[in-house]
Formats: structure tokens, C-alpha cells, sequence
């Protein structure tokens, strides 16, 4: 095999630039919402606490997604609404104009602010999720990549810049994203594959037993984060310098993330399980660190939050794929991955905070905090959410070869379900009917019916002008 063809570039497929600005809008919102905050405590009776306004936030955002399990008639109506995205971007402005008006934090402020921000950034988190399902699992966790690579930058610039540039990129980039997410939306009819009311219906209420041990490693994951926000302010690191060297780790592991997901080789099956092992080492590493150069330097603490930001995003990329394997909408899977993850690291806010007040807990020091919170990332790692799990998941995100590309080219373009995809796909590797329904195990009248329908949205009647048709795709 040639070097040409073994090192076979993906740019044929072709990003989607509006996606990933709108996503990277979303993504920088997050970083400089959740991690620029200064070193200050808020006092609420006589005791001070760490980060109650991030936890405040994450736990709206838990509450928000755990709506959307209980609730699925509402969720739905919510996605179906075209008021839905501006409302959400209304609440999230008035919650940064609220932060930066309030001159006393209180119970009652802390409240509203989680809600005007938690809410809306879950639920678009969650529409964000149905964008992504759009298209094929690769190109999708590609474009996670490339966003929150750019996310990573712009808030690495806005912090560099000025010291009020979070809230400047906050409002700006609520107002772009929530703008790109409602032209995109238009773009799609309600029949939409990954919004098709009929395939939400297909899918089972208890998650598979893939979700069971990812979610699980998932919390322990944010539960160390939340460990190390609350280190960072007991030791009084610089807060803000911390992101700007974490955001720019980020940005480097983003680049490289991004190259690894879309050049073809022959090793590159397991492609998203060597990111997701190596952000995992990175993240440990600075675990290791931090003890060892407390007082002396925070590059434990960088390390641990660049990680962590690229544990994130590699997390995301696994949510496809796990919604690929398990035939889960792509949005359902963001809802219980991302829950997981916030909700972990709520729990780590709030034991954190309870070491410095609870009677049970105050033996636990800054060294010790330390040291849990590496112990949950190595239990996560090699109990959980294992890196064998990982590299079966990473099969949906290998680089795809010239069918799949047409299939899913035209599954957007001609607005095709979910199993009509898998029927096409299938059909243009020269495959029979009665083949397809042994591979989906369906009838073989079951695959003629979906092929008829195929037709029909292509203006088509044979194979061989579908052939044709996919061919002129390329």
C-alpha cells in the first residue's frame, strides 16, 4: 500500500464551519463561566466557601438534565419550539448582567444565578447534542475537537487582554452561539434524523449497560475536578493565570486531537481510546504534581484544569460514539454523559467545602484533597471507564471510508431517519435486500419498504441510479 493511500486525509468530507463556530461559542461561554472566577470565598453565615457560584450553576444544570429523563413529552415540545434557543440565550445574558450587579451574594442570588445559567446551558448542551447527530460519529467528535480548540483560544486572548474580557466573551459568544444554533435548526424540518419523534421512541428509558459504566466513570471524573477547584482556592493560587496557561493546553491538545480523528492509517482505529488515555495521564501527572510544587509554582494545578478541559472534550467525542453503538440519539447521549459529569463535579464542590466545616471531614487538609481526587481518576480509569471500553467506542469515530461519507451525505441532504441511513449505507456496498435485513434483523419486506422511501426522498427508482447518485456526491 502506497503512502498516499495508507495516510489518506479526510478533508474530502468536509467540516461544518457554522456548527463548530456556533459549538465553539457554547464552549467558550463555559470556560470562562465555570473557571475565571478570582480567589475570593463567599461568606454565607459566618463561614466562608469556595466556587458556590460554579456550583450553583452545575447543580441547575444536573437538575435541568435530569428534567429532560423524567419529562420527555416537555424535552420534546422544547426542542420542537422555536422560541426555545432565544429564551435560553435571554436567560443566560440576564444571569451574567445578574452576577455582575449583585453587590451581596446570598442564598437567594446564588439560586436565581444557577437557574438563569444552568437551566439554558443544558438544555442547549442538549440541542447542540442533536446537531451533532446529524452527521456521521467521526466527523462529528472532529468537529467537537476543532471547536473547543477555537474556544480554547478565544478565551486564552479575552483573558490575556483584559481582566473583564470572561464577561465581555461571555455575552458575546451567548448571543453568537444561541444565532448559529436557530439557522441551523431552520435548515432542518422537524422529520430530522436525530430529531424524528418516531427514533426517539425506539430507544429504551434505561440506559444500556455501556452508559451504566460510563456514566459512573464519568462522575468520578467531575468529582475530581470539583476536588481541584476547591484546592486551587485553599492553596490561593492565581485563578485567572491558571486557565490562561490551561486554555492554552487545551488549545494544543485540541490540534493534535483533531489530527488523530481525521488522518487515516493503519493504526488509527483506536484513534479516540489513545486521546482519551493519554488526557487521562496528563490529568494524573498533575495530581502528582501538585503536592510536590505546592508553594512554588501552580503547574500542577494548570496541568490537572488543561486536562480536565481536554478529558471534557474528549468525553464528548465518546458520547457519540456510545450513542452510535447503543442507537441512541446523539442528544440523549450528551443529556447522560454530561450529567454525569457536572454532577460529579458538584459533589467534589460540596465535599470539598465540607472539609472545611464539616466535624467528619476537617482532618482532610489541602494534601488530602489532593489525593482523593487522584485516587477517583485512577478508579474511574481503570475500573469504570476503562480504556478496552474506550477503544470498542472509538470503532464509530474512525475515519470513514467513501460509502459511509456518501451515505451520510445524503441522509443530511435529503433528510433521511436514522435506519434509512444504516439501509443506504449498506445498499451502496452492493449488499441485497434480504443481506440488509440479516445485518439490521429485520424482514426482508422491511428493508423493500425502507428502499421505497429511499426512492421517493431521492427522486430515484433503481440501484443503479442510486449508485450514480452517490457517485456524483463525491
Amino acid at each position: 500500500m502506497s503512502a498516499e493511500k495508507a495516510h489518506t486525509h479526510n478533508s474530502e468530507r468536509g467540516m461544518t464551519p457554522w456548527r463548530i463556530v456556533g459549538f465553539a461559542c457554547y464552549q467558550s461561554f463555559i470556560y470562562a463561566g465555570f473557571y475565571s472566577s478570582g480567589g475570593s470565598a463567599i461568606s454565607l453565615d459566618g463561614n466562608d466557601y469556595y466556587r458556590l457560584d460554579l456550583l450553583a450553576t452545575l447543580i441547575c444544570m444536573a437538575l435541568g438534565f435530569t428534567f429532560i429523563n423524567i419529562a420527555p413529552i416537555v424535552s420534546r415540545a422544547l426542542d420542537a419550539s422555536t422560541w426555545s434557543v432565544p429564551c435560553c440565550a435571554v436567560m443566560m445574558l440576564v444571569g451574567v448582567a445578574f452576577a455582575q450587579v449583585v453587590s451581596e451574594t446570598t442564598a437567594l442570588s446564588l439560586i436565581a444565578y444557577g437557574v438563569l445559567t444552568g437551566i439554558p446551558l443544558a438544555l442547549l448542551l442538549r440541542w447542540w447534542g442533536a446537531e451533532f447527530g446529524k452527521d456521521s460519529p467521526n466527523q462529528a467528535a472532529a468537529d467537537v475537537m476543532i471547536a473547543s480548540g477555537l474556544a480554547a483560544g478565544l478565551c486564552f486572548v479575552a483573558g490575556c487582554v483584559d481582566a473583564l474580557g470572561s464577561v465581555v466573551v461571555q455575552c458575546a459568544v451567548t448571543a453568537l452561539s444561541a444565532g448559529v444554533l436557530m439557522r441551523l435548526q431552520d435548515r432542518s424540518a422537524s422529520s430530522n434524523r436525530v430529531c424524528d419523534a418516531r427514533a426517539l421512541s425506539r430507544v429504551e428509558a434505561a440506559p444500556h449497560h455501556e452508559w451504566r459504566l460510563a456514566m459512573g466513570g464519568t462522575m468520578m471524573y467531575g468529582f475530581a475536578a470539583g476536588i481541584m477547584e476547591i484546592y486551587v482556592f485553599l492553596t490561593y493560587s492565581t485563578g485567572m493565570r491558571v486557565l490562561n496557561t490551561a486554555l492554552f493546553i487545551l488549545l494544543l491538545f485540541c490540534i493534535a486531537a483533531y489530527q488523530s480523528l481525521t488522518w487515516k492509517d493503519d493504526s488509527s482505529t483506536a484513534s479516540l481510546a489513545f486521546l482519551y488515555k493519554t488526557v487521562v495521564m496528563i490529568v494524573v501527572a498533575g495530581f502528582f504534581l501538585t503536592p510536590i510544587l505546592e508553594g512554588v509554582s501552580d503547574l500542577g494545578e494548570t496541568v490537572v484544569l488543561g486536562g480536565f478541559l481536554g478529558l471534557q472534550t474528549t468525553l464528548a467525542g465518546a458520547f457519540i460514539a456510545i450513542s452510535s453503538k447503543t442507537a441512541t440519539p446523539v442528544q440523549d447521549g450528551f443529556t447522560r454523559g454530561f450529567f454525569a459529569l457536572f454532577a460529579g463535579e458538584a459533589f467534589g464542590i460540596l465535599f470539598g467545602n465540607a472539609t472545611q466545616y464539616a466535624p467528619m471531614l476537617t482532618a482532610f487538609g489541602p494534601g488530602e484533597l489532593v489525593a482523593i481526587g487522584g485516587i477517583a481518576m485512577l478508579f474511574a480509569y481503570l475500573y469504570l471507564f476503562t480504556n478496552n471500553s474506550f477503544a470498542q467506542y472509538s470503532e464509530a469515530v474512525t475515519p470513514q471510508d467513501g460509502k459511509e461519507r456518501a451515505a451520510y451525505a445524503m441522509a443530511r441532504e435529503y433528510r433521511l431517519s436514522p435506519r434509512e441511513t444504516e439501509v443506504i449505507e449498506l445498499a451502496l456496498r452492493g449488499w441485497t435486500n434480504e443481506r440488509i435485513s440479516q445485518e439490521l434483523y429485520v424482514s426482508k419486506s422491511t428493508v423493500d419498504t425502507h428502499l421505497r422511501r429511499i426512492y421517493g426522498k431521492l427522486g430515484i427508482h433503481t440501484r443503479q441510479e442510486l449508485y450514480d447518485l452517490a457517485g456524483r456526491g463525491r
